[in-house]
């Protein structure tokens, strides 16, 4: 209604509403601006009753038409609705003498939020702060059923107190929708489109139907121009501007270099992109999605993600986890452990005997060599998910055997020595143990750039890039693979080529970087069926990462096509009960779930199941199944059956303790929404247990999560000693600048501890603890 206010506050000429005239007990200080129907004038308490001074809004004389006045008194409505810090309070409300409707609001004395971070210079922290606190006043609007959309800089302000942290103040409510009114006929009638073009979301410039939703586009928009100090989409003419926000998708914010509108340097005005890359970038662009059902559920779920992010938790809006997310990529690159592994690993052993009793001759060192050929083909030609049986811990005790026995007695043979730790650290690979794969493939590449064997070289190099990602290092393993990638090309290796494109593009996607990866990915995929043929196998592993890619950019359909295809392609060449399809029927299981497309996933899930039952019993492949199937039905409010799958899970060999955390949290999660408060604690219990044992970054949730089931079942002291501990724990580890980034103490366990001592009867407790909290 006011598009441009309060941005300039311009001053006015008192056409309207001369300075020294009376609205009801106030007195016309001056006026503040106008927009087409309504002015807003500085007041001042004038009957005597107290000192207060005011906004005042008016109705301009000329424009009092019943449809304004009726959309006028719907703004006023609204305001009395909300109470909230970071909203602009209603203060009075009347009717002048001449029957013009005013209302008197909160004055607020601040600076648009852009403008206040970029004269400061403010740092991301205080950035995203200020951001929580327009998400949280924005929550409180849509809890009471009311959508402003018409969120912008200008009716954002940021305000000072003196002694006080800086406090976000939401403004103009003045085409705010209640949803369920009829109230779009009244603005249609009143000539006022209820939008300001350049924070509008494309259902609102399609005329579509307004929702929560077209509040959460806005603030993706804010949030963007908060952290780039620029708007996603920018034009010099209104349909331009319309054109792209309709069907451009957005640049990524740390893709963008730094902005010049500031005053003073550029990069000391907004945060460097490295610190946007990742988390922040996919944040916003979930939140600036075009499909309203796409983007953040609610406003609470954005909220939630960006303290998340500023905790060092794992987001929503990078599903899944990149443990998760690395077994999907690495898969194809396993090629598994045969029904011989125990044999094979013995074999390994008897290598390394060999060059150790026996390299004195060319013949004894000519052994050894042949010997790790014959276990490199093994591991090569075996089953890609046979590594998942319950064997695995067997193997993996004997490969940190050999590794050992190599290390300390085969310093003398650096060739065969090159030659075992790649073929150990592959084995580590391909077994699921990423962790203990970094140190030897990490020494047969030194070793390896000492020889003149580019191949294997390259090959060593992918599997060390593959350890980076698990290690969550992708630039590192962007480099290595980039490597690879050019020693390929020099080799004319057109299929080595084809596997270093498919990890310099997984690597791209762990940086956020969807679309460098796409446009990698996509070009190989082309070539390789120019040159190979349509039915590549390398292709179409290749063209699984690029679906990865387009999935991260919301490309869902195109997406899902991919995967369809790979279905019908992998039942006709491989049967239906193989593991490429057993993969695909996984993969296009999570697809559906995240998308909301329940009974897909529930009948694709349910046959995924039923194959990898038949085909890996007691396998890691099976596990990762029955726990993605169990979050189907626990969505699909089947807690039984989720209980079931996920205890199924649980009573399956883990190929490492703490794979079975997120499990044992989401049963945890399950038994509580079934009442069963004292299970839901044992199993949260576990889970933490084995997320200390990685020193992982949701156990703060995890500690916060099970606190909670504790001081429902009242057993107030246990979760106590378990929040204060955490707590200290947290704040000695902010010593160190890794603890610092990832383990401060959160503002979710202060809320905790509040909530915990006025459950508990012992207000000053909570009082203190509230005082500790950010904001």
């Amino acid at each position: 209604m006011l598009d441009d206010l309060p941005a300039h506050l311009h001053r006015v000429d008192p056409l309207y509403s001369e300075p020294g005239q009376r609205i009801g007990p106030y007195r016309i200080v001056h006026s503040v601006g106008e927009g087409g129907m309504g002015e807003v004038v500085l007041g001042e308490r004038a009957d005597g009753a107290f000192a207060q001074t005011v906004a005042l809004k008016l109705v301009k004389p000329g424009m009092d038409t019943r449809a304004v006045i009726r959309r006028f008194e719907a703004e006023r409505q609204i305001l009395a609705q909300l109470n909230h810090p970071s909203i602009a309070k209603l203060l009075d409300g009347g009717t002048t003498g001449q029957g013009r409707p005013w209302f008197a609001m909160e004055y607020v004395e601040g600076e648009p939020i852009t403008a206040y971070c970029q004269q400061r210079g403010s740092s991301l922290e205080v950035r995203l702060a200020l951001f929580e606190q327009v998400c949280a006043a924005v929550a409180h609007a849509h809890a009471r059923l009311v959508v402003h959309r018409d969120l912008k800089p200008s009716n954002v302000l940021v305000t000072e107190e003196e002694g006080a942290q800086p406090r976000v103040k939401l403004l103009d409510f003045g085409i705010a929708k209640v949803l369920g009114a009829d109230d779009d006929l009244l603005l249609t009638a009143t000539g006022v489109r209820p939008m300001t073009r350049a924070y509008a979301a494309p259902e609102q410039l399609r005329g579509e139907p307004v929702t929560t939703a077209t509040d959460v586009y806005a603030l993706g928009i804010l949030l963007y121009e908060l952290l780039t100090g620029r708007r996603p989409f920018e034009a010099s003419t209104a349909p331009q501007l319309e054109q792209q926000i309709l069907s451009r998708e957005p640049t990524r914010p740390s893709a963008l270099g730094p902005s010049t509108d500031a005053a003073g340097p550029a990069e000391e005005a907004h945060p460097a992109s490295h610190h946007l890359r990742g988390d922040l970038d996919a944040i916003c662009l979930v939140a600036l999605r075009k499909d309203p059902a796409e983007r953040y559920a609610t406003v609470e779920a954005l909220l939630v993600d960006i303290q998340r992010h500023r905790e060092g938790l794992p987001i929503a809006a990078r599903p899944p986890s990149a443990g998760y997310r690395l077994r999907k990529f690495a898969q194809r690159h396993r090629a598994g452990v045969s029904a011989a592994a125990a044999a094979a690993l013995l074999l390994l052993a008897f290598a390394v005997t060999v060059a150790v009793q026996q390299r004195a001759t060319a013949h004894e060192r000519d052994t050894a060599t042949a010997t790790a050929d014959f276990l490199e083909a093994l591991f090569a030609a075996a089953d890609p998910l046979a590594e998942e049986r319950q064997d695995t811990l067997q193997v993996r005790e004997l490969l940190d055997r050999g590794l050992d026995r190599a290390r300390l007695q085969l310093a003398d043979a650096p060739e065969v020595r090159a030659r075992l730790f790649h073929t150990i650290g592959r084995a580590y690979l391909q077994i699921g143990v990423h962790q203990k794969a970094y140190e030897p493939l990490q020494e047969a590449v030194a070793l390896l750039r000492e020889a003149d064997d580019p191949a294997r070289l390259a090959d060593a190099l992918l599997a060390l890039s593959a350890a980076l990602i698990s290690q969550e290092k992708p630039e590192d393993a962007e480099r290595h693979a980039r490597e690879a990638l050019a020693l390929a090309e020099h080799l004319n290796d057109q299929t080595l080529r084809a596997s270093a494109e498919n990890w310099v593009g997984a690597s791209l996607l762990f940086q956020s970087r969807p679309e460098e990866g796409e446009a990698l990915l996509r070009a190989s995929v082309g070539r390789l069926r120019a040159v190979n043929g349509a039915d590549d196998p390398e292709a179409y592993r290749t063209e699984h990462t690029l679906a990865r890619a387009l999935v991260d950019q919301g490309k869902l359909d195109e997406a899902d096509s991919i995967f369809t295809a790979h279905l019908a392609y992998y039942s006709q060449t491989y049967g239906p009960d193989s593991p490429h399809r057993i993969g695909t029927l996984r993969v296009l299981t999570f697809l559906y779930l995240i998308t909301g497309r329940l009974e897909e996933a529930d009948e694709i899930g349910a046959e995924a199941v039923a194959y990898s039952r038949e085909a890996r019993p007691g396998s890691g492949t099976l596990a990762e199944m029955l726990a993605l199937y169990a979050a189907v039905a626990r969505r699909q409010g089947r807690f039984d059956e989720a209980e079931a799958l996920l205890r199924e899970a649980l009573a399956i060999p883990p190929l490492s303790p703490e794979s079975q955390a997120i499990p044992y949290g989401t049963l945890a999660s399950v038994l509580y929404e079934q009442g069963n408060l004292a299970g839901a604690v044992e199993a949260q219990q576990r889970s933490l247990d084995l997320l200390r044992t990685s020193d992982s970054p949701s156990m703060l949730f995890s500690t916060v999560k099970l606190a909670g089931y504790l001081r429902e079942l009242r057993r107030f002291a246990e979760a106590e000693r378990l929040l204060l501990d955490t707590h200290t724990t947290q704040v000695n580890a902010t010593s160190s600048e890794q603890a610092a980034s990832s383990h401060m103490p959160s503002d979710q366990l202060i809320a905790e501890l509040i909530a915990l001592y006025e459950a508990w009867g012992r207000p000053d407790e909570a009082a203190a603890w509230r005082a500790q909290r950010p904001g």
